[in-house]
């Protein structure tokens, strides 16, 4: 199947379509793709090129964050065998930062924000992403990954640092632990992660720090794994060239 089109993310559903949105300077419309019949047809639904986007765990929403819009923003499109509703935004404008990514608590009736701020989800437009509350997160921070678990009743979150003129790179964050948190976003603990031995480029053997990408709960909220890649090496700030190695850690939840 070949696309005319840039795509910077892809929604898969449980039915036969998947949903397509598109990357820098593309046109934008998010294309809906059709695995049986091969179709691809553009769906009404448009939003900002790279925007990350998720499946509402109910099935027949899809959630997407903004990064390239000024004030950031959360978009709400209804899908249907490959039609996408025109998006609904949230109701404000810039008086919460969304941060430019998403996750959901796992019963649907949250999403939480890269920044840290968490929003209601409902049908109902007058209800649908409305500020309920927060988790803690330093202003130099931002949520890399996370996952919510109503079984365990925690939330568990990996940090990375904001990378501007003002603050260090992400390696120099808490990339390389889990933050632990209860449903009330009360920070409760935190969990190293497992260090790599890699070489650097002159051959080196080095001990480099593991940073996280992406984690979640198992479906009894007993384990949280976290997907994990090669970061700065120990005792150092910022990134140098390492070997990138990739792996998995999982860590029991207490």
């Amino acid at each position: 199947m070949g696309l005319t089109f840039s795509v910077f993310d892809i929604v898969l559903t449980n039915s036969a379509w998947a949903y397509l949105f598109p990357g820098n300077e593309q046109g934008t419309n998010i294309h809906a793709i059709n695995f049986n019949s091969r179709e691809d047809k553009p769906a009404w639904g448009s939003v900002y090129s790279n925007s990350f986007a998720k499946l509402h765990p109910g099935g027949h929403h899809i959630y997407a964050a903004t990064t390239n819009s000024s004030p950031s923003d959360f978009l709400n499109f209804e899908i249907n065998d490959g039609i996408v509703s025109e998006g609904r935004d949230s109701p404000y404008h810039g008086d919460y930062d969304f941060g430019g990514d998403l996750w959901f608590a796992d019963d649907g009736e949250k999403v939480f924000a890269r920044s840290g701020n968490v929003f209601s989800t409902s049908d109902d437009p007058s209800k649908d992403l409305i500020f309920i509350n927060k988790i803690p997160v330093e202003s130099q921070l931002r949520i890399q990954t996370m996952d919510h678990s109503s079984i365990a009743k925690r939330v568990y979150a990996v940090m990375e640092g904001l990378n501007d003129d003002y603050y260090p790179p992400p390696h120099a964050a808490q990339a390389n632990e889990v933050r632990k948190f209860d449903l009330n976003y009360t920070l409760i603990g935190s969990a190293p992660l497992e260090y790599f031995v890699t070489h650097d480029n002159a051959g080196a053997t080095v001990l480099a720090k593991a940073e996280g990408r992406f984690g979640f709960f198992n479906s009894t909220g007993t384990k949280f794994f976290v997907v994990v890649t090669t970061g700065v090496q120990v005792d150092q700030i910022y990134n140098a060239d390492v070997q990138e190695k990739w792996g998995v850690v999982s860590i029991d939840v207490d």
